[in-house]
C-alpha cells in the first residue's frame, strides 16, 4: 500500500475482504483479508493498525500544507524504503521497511527476514515514538530530546513519529537524503492474459529514475516468473531466456535496460492458473526497486471435433409367413452425443407388407401400434428399450416388405436404415383378379393430378385421385386411407356428409374400395393465409394390409409471407434445435446448446458458457461474457462471441468474425485467413483511443507469432502508446506467422 501511495496512485483496492471457503488449501481460497467466518488474519490487523495510526483527526486535516523535513537514514539494506507524511498537528510520520522477498520464488516458502537495525538522523532535536502496525497501536520504542535514534526495520513498514522540539528544525534538503527512495517508479501494464504454452509480447514496462539516468556507473536488472519463461534482447541482439529458477540477469544504463525490457516476452507453461512477472532493477547506489505483472494463463481450448450424430444397428433381410407375428431383434441407436446429453431424440418406425408395434413402459402400446407407422419420442435409453420391442406381422398374402427406422437426436442429426421383410405363402382366399400367377398380390397404387396451385386463403377442388387396387376391388372387407396436408386444410364427404376431420390437416376413414374412391372424389383443399410450400399426402392400406402412398404438391402464392418463429430459452440450461430457417432465439442465462439446421437464424445468448453449432451458414450468432464453443460451416455467418475465452471453429467461407474489445479473446480454427473470411476489427478499435488514421493504426495493433511458428496472435493496445497495457484479441491457431498487413487485407477497420 506504501508503495502504490509513494508512487502516487489515488486508491489502493485490495483483493478480496473474506476467505472463499475456509479449510481449503487452494490459493484463489485464500486471498481474503479475513477469514471466510469473519475472523481477522494478521493482513487486515495491520492494514486496520496503519489506518489508525496514520489517521489525523484535525479539524484542518482536509487543508493545511505539509511542511519539509531534513533527514537520512543508515544502514537501510537494499530493498528497503521509507516515505514520510506529516499530520496537520505538526507531527512527522516516517514509514521505514525492507522490501525483501518473504515467499517463492518457486514454490511459496516462507523466507524468514531478519530486522535490519537501522540509523535515523534529522540534524535537529525532537521526541521520537515508534510504533509496528503488524503487532498494534501502542509504542515499541520512544527517545526524547534526541537528533538521531536506531531502529529495527524488519520485512514490513515500522511508523516513527517525529515531534520536533521548538527552534531546532533545519531547512528543507536541496536533493533527497541518501536512502530515501523518492522520484524511481516503474511504468507497467495491467494483468496480462495468456494460453498455456502460448507466448505473448509484454509490452510498456519502463522503469523511471531520473537520478540513476544521470548517475555513472551501470545498473542490474532482473527478470523472473513462477511458471512460465521469460525472454529479452540485449543490446548485442543476444536473446536471453529465464524460468522461474533462472533469472534472466541483465547490466547497463537506464536507457539500455529500458530498451531490452521492451523486448520482453513470456511463455506460459503447461498448467493453467496465475503466474507473475517479477522485475528487479538495482540503481548505482546499490538500492533496489521492484515490480510484478499479474499472469493469467488459461487452459489451451482443443475444439472437440464436431457430433457424428446417430447411427442404427439392426439384423439382415428378414422372413414371415403370411399372417404370422415376428420379432426383429438387434435394432439399436448409437449416439455418442446423445448418450451424455439431456433432452428428447424423435424416433420413427414404419411398415409396408404387414404391420408394426412396440411397447413402451410397463408394457403398454406405443401409440401407432397395429398400424404402418410410429412416432414416439424419449430419451436415447427409452427408445432402445422401446425398439427392443419392435415386432413385425405380416399380411395376409406373400409380398416384398419394408420396416424403416429414422431417428433424430437432440441436435437435429439424423440417420435412416430399411430392413427388407420376406413374406412368404398366403392365408388362403387370395385368388382372381387381384393374383398374379404365382398367387402374389400387387398391393394398392393411388394416381393423383400433378401438382396443384391455389391462391392463399381459396378453396381448390383436387380431382383424379384414384385407388388402383385389382384384389381390393374384387374382393369384400374395408380399405383404410389417410389423408394429411400441409400449408392448409382439406375435406371430404361421404355420401354427401362431410367426413370427420374435413378442414383440419388430416383425415381418416374406412370402407370399400368403392367407397374409398367415391370420397376421394371429393377432396378439396383449403389453403391457409401464408405463401408457403404445402402438401398432401395419402395413405391406402388395403384387406391384405398392403399399403400406398403418395404426395401431391401444392403451391400457395399471395399471401403474407411466412412469420420468422421465435424461440426464448429459459433461466436454466436448454437444448435448443432450430429447424426452420429465419428463426430468432434468445436463449437466456443458462449454460445453453444451440443447433441450427437451416439459414437466416439470429442467436442471441446470455453470459454462459454456450455452445452454438451452425453448418449450413447465413446465421447471426452473439454470445455474451462467457466462454462459448461456436462452430459453423457454410457462408455468409456473421460471429460476435463477446467477452469471455471463446472458441471459434470455421470450416466453411465468407464468414465475419467481430473481434472482442478488452476483455475478450477468440481462440480461431479452421482456414479463417485463407477462405474469403473478413475479421471486423470496428468494435475493437472503438473503444481504443483509435482516432481512425491508417497511419497510426500500427501503434494500436500488433501480430506476434508463436514461438514454433504455427500460430499467430493479434495484440492490441487501447492507449496506442508505447508502454500502454496490451492484451491478446485473438489466436489464428495453424495460421503460421502472419504480418500485420496480410491480416488488415483480410479485415474490416
Amino acid at each position: 500500500m506504501l508503495d502504490s501511495f509513494q508512487e502516487g496512485d489515488a486508491k489502493t483496492f485490495l483483493y478480496e475482504l473474506l476467505d472463499q471457503r475456509t479449510g481449503s488449501t487452494g490459493p484463489q481460497d485464500n486471498f481474503g483479508l479475513f477469514l471466510s467466518d469473519g475472523t481477522p488474519k494478521p493482513a487486515a490487523t495491520a492494514i486496520h493498525d496503519l489506518l489508525t495510526l496514520l489517521a489525523d483527526p484535525g479539524s484542518t486535516a482536509s487543508s493545511f500544507q505539509p511542511g519539509s523535513m531534513n533527514y537520512s537514514l543508515s544502514g537501510l539494506p537494499g530493498g528497503g524504503n521509507s516515505y514520510l507524511m506529516q499530520k496537520s498537528d505538526g507531527s512527522y510520520w516516517l514509514a521505514v521497511w525492507d522490501d525483501a522477498r518473504i515467499s517463492g520464488p518457486v514454490t511459496p516458502t516462507d523466507i524468514v527476514v531478519a530486522p535490519v537495525p537501522v540509523t535515523l538522523n534529522l540534524g535537529f532535536t525532537a521526541n521520537i515514538k515508534v510504533f509496528d502496525p503488524l503487532t498494534g497501536i501502542t509504542v515499541i520504542q520512544t527517545a526524547n530530546g534526541v537528533s538521531n535514534v536506531t531502529v529495527s526495520v524488519p520485512d514490513h513498514p515500522v511508523l516513527v513519529e517525529i515531534l520536533p522540539i521548538s527552534g531546532s528544525t533545519t531547512a528543507p534538503p536541496v536533493n533527497p537524503p541518501p536512502g530515501n527512495l523518492v522520484g524511481a517508479s516503474f511504468t507497467v501494464p495491467g494483468a496480462e492474459t495468456v494460453t498455456t504454452g502460448q507466448t505473448i509480447a509484454v509490452t510498456g514496462i519502463q522503469f523511471n529514475d531520473a537520478a540513476a539516468g544521470k548517475a555513472a556507473g551501470a545498473l542490474a536488472l532482473n527478470v523472473s516468473s513462477l511458471g512460465g519463461k521469460s525472454t529479452i534482447t540485449d543490446g548485442t541482439g543476444k536473446v536471453l531466456t529465464g524460468t522461474g529458477a533462472t533469472p534472466i540477469f541483465a547490466q547497463g544504463t537506464l536507457a539500455q535496460l529500458d530498451a531490452e525490457l521492451a523486448t520482453l516476452s513470456y511463455t506460459a507453461g503447461a498448467k493453467a492458473g496465475r503466474d507473475e512477472l517479477s522485475i528487479t532493477v538495482t540503481d548505482q547506489s546499490g538500492a533496489s526497486f521492484g515490480v510484478a505483472v499479474q499472469v493469467a494463463v488459461t487452459a489451451t481450448v482443443v475444439p472437440p471435433p464436431p457430433p457424428s450424430g446417430p447411427s442404427i444397428t439392426a439384423p439382415g433381410p428378414e422372413t414371415v409367413a403370411a399372417g404370422q407375428k415376428l420379432t426383429i431383434t438387434g435394432v439399436q441407436i448409437a449416439d455418442a452425443y446423445a448418450a451424455s446429453h439431456p433432452g428428447q431424440l424423435a424416433l420413427s418406425v414404419s411398415g409396408t407388407g404387414g404391420t408394426i408395434a412396440m411397447t413402451g413402459a410397463g408394457g403398454i402400446a406405443v401409440a401407432g401400434s397395429g398400424t404402418g407407422d410410429i412416432s414416439v419420442q424419449g430419451t436415447l435409453a427409452q427408445l432402445n428399450a422401446e425398439l427392443a420391442s419392435l415386432a413385425f406381422t405380416a399380411g395376409t398374402a406373400s409380398s416384398t416388405g419394408q420396416v424403416s427406422v429414422e431417428v433424430y437426436d437432440q441436435l437435429g442429426l439424423s440417420t435412416n436404415l430399411a430392413i427388407p421383410v420376406s413374406v412368404t405363402g398366403t392365408t388362403g382366399g387370395a385368388t382372381g383378379g387381384g393374383t398374379t400367377g404365382g398367387g402374389t398380390t400387387a398391393g394398392p397404387s393411388i394416381t393423383a393430378a400433378g401438382p396443384k396451385t391455389v391462391a392463399a386463403g381459396q378453396k381448390l377442388a383436387i380431382t383424379g385421385v384414384q385407388v388402383v387396387d385389382t384384389f381390393a376391388a374384387t374382393h369384400a372387407g374395408a380399405l383404410a386411407l389417410n389423408v394429411s396436408s400441409t400449408g392448409g386444410a382439406i375435406a371430404m364427404t361421404d355420401a354427401g356428409k362431410t367426413l370427420a376431420g374435413s378442414d383440419t390437416s388430416s383425415i381418416f376413414v374406412q370402407g370399400t374400395f368403392a367407397q374409398i374412391n367415391a370420397d376421394l372424389a371429393t377432396l378439396s383443399y383449403t389453403a391457409g393465409a401464408t405463401a408457403v410450400p404445402g402438401q398432401i399426402s395419402l395413405q391406402v392400406y388395403d384387406q391384405l394390409g398392403l399399403s400406398a402412398t403418395t404426395e401431391l404438391p401444392v403451391s400457395i402464392t399471395g399471401g403474407a409471407p411466412p412469420a420468422a418463429p421465435t424461440i426464448t430459452g429459459t433461466a436454466g440450461d436448454d437444448n435448443i434445435v432450430a429447424t426452420v430457417d429465419h428463426t430468432t432465439i434468445n436463449s437466456g442465462a443458462g449454460n445453453d446448446s444451440i443447433f441450427l439446421s437451416g439459414t437466416g437464424d439470429v442467436v442471441t445468448t446470455g453470459n454462459g458458457a454456450n455452445t452454438v453449432m451452425g453448418f449450413v451458414g447465413g446465421n447471426t450468432i452473439t454470445t455474451g461474457s462467457g466462454n462459448d464453443d461456436i462452430r459453423i460451416g457454410g457462408s455468409g455467418s456473421v460471429v460476435n462471441a463477446g467477452l469471455g475465452v471463446n472458441t471459434i471453429s470455421d470450416g466453411g467461407t465468407g464468414n465475419t468474425f467481430a473481434l472482442p474489445k478488452f476483455g475478450g479473446t477468440y481462440n480461431l480454427f479452421g482456414y479463417v485467413l485463407q477462405n474469403s473470411d473478413l475479421l471486423d476489427l470496428r468494435p475493437l478499435l472503438a473503444a481504443t483511443s483509435w482516432n481512425g488514421a491508417q497511419a497510426t493504426l500500427a501503434n494500436f495493433l500488433n501480430t506476434t507469432a508463436s514461438p514454433d511458428g504455427a500460430n499467430t496472435m493479434l495484440v492490441v493496445t487501447p492507449t496506442g502508446a508505447a508502454t500502454g497495457a496490451s492484451y491478446t484479441a485473438a489466436t489464428f491457431n495453424g495460421s503460421g506467422a502472419v504480418s500485420l498487413t496480410t491480416l488488415l487485407s483480410h479485415s474490416l477497420t
